[in-house]
């Protein structure tokens, strides 16, 4: 029993100690783009957004689930598309890559059926990217179209307001700014610690601490409990469940590889270099396995709406590639 206890705990800090850096970037860099390069930043992704899903996919490819991490960041600070971070998603395959590099070539699996597994991943993870955002451009131009009349009136309406309402406050703050001797008395940042503030310490540095420090205890919390339910009820409880029909067992992985721990992965792996699960049902699961990424995309991003809709395509889109890829392959 203490000896479970210990080693669900062991489990749980490898795996936060494993996210660690990657956090501590990705918020060092949010703040430095906020503090530092905010509007070149904004203009760089204005340029360059149309690509994300492609740059999103490939990055997807790297080991673990870090870069799903600082996407879901980015996605929630507005930086990234929805087709972005779904295209990491997707791509994302955790622990799955250095588990086929060693037991799956151990076991004689080839470095062709490897590489067909991943480019299987990021093709689809791109795709949905791009039709992503294809989508919700489309619907964006059109409900601008039908509500430019209406823009335009309330536009010049505001404008008018605006004028109006800068004329009086412009005559007010020259009596504030002003005494009677002609002194100005609201001179701007003067003394006040405003360079102590915007330094990369007292800017930056703690800010970044501040962000991950939270969400770590919060990734702590949840794994902790993940880990426990896998130590409990057994690798072997959750293989079994996965061995289904052929056809299910799509659906049943991409379900499967939801859950936001490196277990998931780990357990489609291992089923796939036995034989015991299919191409198809392989790329399902580790389609929508993307470790920490999707828990920290709901901790991160407040609309549970949108990280509902992420993770609904995320799983037609498993679920319906894996089921074509295992009727192809069977």
């Amino acid at each position: 029993m203490w000896e479970k206890i210990a080693d669900v705990l062991l489990d749980t800090l490898l795996d936060c100690v494993k996210l660690l850096p990657f956090l501590l970037a990705a918020y060092l860099l949010i703040e430095w783009l906020e503090h530092r390069a905010g509007d070149r930043f904004g203009a760089f992704l204005k340029r360059s957004g149309r690509l994300g899903p492609l740059i999103g996919g490939l990055l997807g490819l790297v080991p673990q689930c870090g870069f799903s991490v600082v996407c879901a960041n980015f996605y929630a600070g507005g930086l990234v598309s929805m087709g972005t971070v779904i295209a990491v998603m997707l791509a994302t395959s955790d622990e799955a890559l250095p588990l086929l590099l060693t037991e799956g070539i151990g076991n004689g699996m080839q470095i062709a059926e490897i590489l067909l597994l991943l480019a299987t991943k990021l093709v689809i993870g791109v795709a949905a990217g791009f039709a992503v955002d294809a989508v919700i451009g489309a619907y964006r131009r059109r409900k601008a179209l039908k509500t430019a009349p209406d823009a335009a009136k309330s536009e010049e309406e505001h404008e008018a307001h605006v004028h109006a309402h800068t004329e009086r406050e412009c005559e007010g703050r020259e009596h504030e700014e002003y005494s009677e001797h002609g002194h100005n008395h609201n001179t701007l940042c003067e003394h006040c610690g405003c360079e102590e503030q915007h330094g990369f310490v007292r800017g930056i540095l703690l800010p970044a601490l501040k962000h991950v420090g939270s969400i770590m205890l919060f990734i702590f919390a949840v794994t902790l409990a993940l880990n426990a339910v896998v130590e409990f009820i057994g690798e072997d409880s959750l293989k079994s469940l996965l061995g289904g029909s052929a056809l299910l067992q799509p659906v049943i992985a991409a379900i499967f590889g939801f859950i936001p721990n490196c277990a998931a992965s780990v357990v489609i792996t291992e089923l796939y270099i036995s034989g015991g699960l299919g191409f198809g049902a392989a790329v399902a699961g580790l389609c929508t396995g993307a470790g920490t990424g999707l828990l920290m995309l709901f901790r991160a991003n407040r609309s549970i709406r949108q990280n509902l809709t992420i993770m609904g395509i995320m799983f037609a889109v498993a679920s319906l590639s894996g089921i074509i890829l295992q009727l192809i392959t069977a």
